[in-house]
């Protein structure tokens, strides 16, 4: 006798552990999650009003809202961190952005090896940091925002350090799209 037991509300398929299910059985769907993010949750934020929805009325897509970071704090963290802070926040955007729209498949510490060590060769920190404003971009367009993230406007920002301020000014928008949900909310994207 088997130990099995079949799903909620689903019949069971061979009665074998890890066996494919027949068809027409209902097999319960796992919650998302991942990235250290909660599973998803019933009651996740709708999409801002007026925003445009995929076709047929149904979101695109949900992910994991951003933070939604005070910008003196991001002018003024790097000067007291000696620059650290700048590291800590850049891999979080990234690892941010990934759990936003798991569409797009990331490594944000990736992202994070090219603008350190990456350095010693001069490309890996501008491509990084070009991609990321890219990624930027894209997070807003998702979440039904008109793109204004700008790579080379980006560069030039950064040329003068005040990079993680163009940035996370940025990132803000998507928040406030969306009312400024708490970090880690499931949100509905737009595209």
């Amino acid at each position: 006798m088997s130990n099995y037991q079949a799903p909620p509300g689903g019949q069971p398929h061979s009665g074998q552990p890890g066996a494919y299910p027949q068809q027409g059985a209902v097999v319960p769907q796992q919650q998302p999650g991942g990235y250290g993010y909660p599973p998803a949750q019933a009651g996740a934020y709708a999409p801002a009003p007026g925003q445009p929805m995929a076709p047929g009325g149904q979101a695109a897509g949900v992910g994991f809202m951003l933070k939604e970071r005070n910008l003196v704090a991001v002018i003024l963290l790097p000067l007291v961190t000696l620059g650290i802070y700048v590291l800590v926040w850049y891999y979080r955007i990234n690892k941010e952005m990934a759990a936003f729209d798991r569409r797009r498949p990331q490594s944000p510490g990736t992202t994070l090896l090219a603008i350190t060590l990456g350095a010693i060769l001069i490309v890996p920190p501008i491509l990084s940091v070009w991609n990321t404003v890219k990624r930027i971009a894209e997070t807003q367009r998702v979440a039904g925002l008109p793109p204004t993230a700008n790579p080379v406007v980006g560069l030039l920002i950064g040329l003068v350090g005040f990079y993680a301020l163009y940035c996370q000014l940025e990132l803000n928008k998507v928040t406030k799209h969306y009312g400024s949900p708490p970090q880690n909310t499931q949100v509905a994207l737009a595209v």
